[in-house]
């Protein structure tokens, strides 16, 4: 009869689960040391942005760090910066795969250590650029966030940030 790690009462399985974790805690140790991205950030598009806010607000408890003028709402987690962000248009450069008035995740950004291995990695990778590396210590206006992104596609067209700064509410 094979034991259950975690609904055995004895000490052998009390014993097994604390292994199990451990060793899946190594694992993780040992993942993060190898990636040189981690991921920060996700945009979501709307044509309400101020409705769905409250929505994760409410569902999940985010909280709310800043509205823009354009009526773009930032939430967090605590580790994860969300930004609910209004309907791109054509004359947008990173409109996405999706095109525009698209409702659902639009991107997500990758925080980097180092923002030019990370551009290379891209070309070497035959992403497609989207936005120039410029204004890489631009500060931002009253009420902005000061970091600083880039936005690239991959292959099947969905548009990546990449950032040296990360964004505001992420740890």
């Amino acid at each position: 009869m094979r034991r259950h790690p975690y609904r055995d009462a004895g000490n052998t399985g009390t014993r097994l689960a604390r292994d199990q974790r451990d060793q899946q805690r190594h694992t993780a140790t040992a993942v993060r040391e190898e990636i040189m991205a981690r991921i920060k950030h996700i945009a979501l598009t709307t044509k309400e942005p101020a409705k769905v806010a409250e929505f994760y607000k409410s569902a999940f408890g985010l909280k709310e760090l800043r509205r823009s003028p354009n009526g773009a709402v930032f939430l967090t987690d605590g580790h994860i910066n969300v930004a609910i962000l209004n309907y791109k248009t054509d004359a947008s450069p990173d409109v996405g795969a999706h095109g525009p008035n698209f409702d659902g995740i639009h991107h997500f950004g990758f925080e980097v250590d180092d923002l030019d291995e990370a551009c290379q990695k891209l070309e070497n990778a035959n992403a497609q650029r989207l936005t120039a590396k410029d204004h890489v210590d631009a500060t931002m206006a009253a009420g902005g966030h000061a970091n600083f992104e880039m936005k690239w596609a991959g292959p099947d067209g969905v548009v990546i940030d990449i950032s040296h700064t990360g964004w505001e509410g992420t740890h």
